[in-house]
């Protein structure tokens, strides 16, 4: 019996830390859906765009990004990436993968 209960009280700590570690990487876990999450690791791209959400996600880049690892997996977000004056290099790579729901990509060079 004793066993159970402290497994049951571990479930809330190690759920607490997977939301901590969340958004210690750039996922936020909970956001504004009318402002844009300014990223600067191609990491935070990738997982903010291949999270679910019920809102469009805007992401807005700090600095030129480059494309590393695994391509970001669209699963039906409306997703809206503002360069702000700055690239996105893929290096021959696919950088997205659209399932479903839209992408916009604007204010390149």
């Amino acid at each position: 019996m004793k066993s159970s209960i402290r497994r049951l009280t571990r479930i809330p700590a190690i759920l607490m830390c997977i939301m901590l570690t969340a958004g210690s990487i750039g996922v936020p876990v909970s956001a504004d859906s009318s402002a844009p999450v300014d990223v600067s690791v191609w990491l935070n791209v990738r997982s903010h765009i291949s999270a679910k959400r019920a809102y469009t996600i805007k992401l807005r880049l700090t600095k030129d990004l480059t494309v590393t690892g695994d391509n970001a997996h669209n699963v039906g977000n409306n997703v809206e990436i503002d360069l702000n004056g700055h690239t996105l290099n893929a290096n021959n790579l696919q950088a997205f993968w659209n399932e479903k729901g839209t992408m916009t990509i604007k204010n390149g060079t």
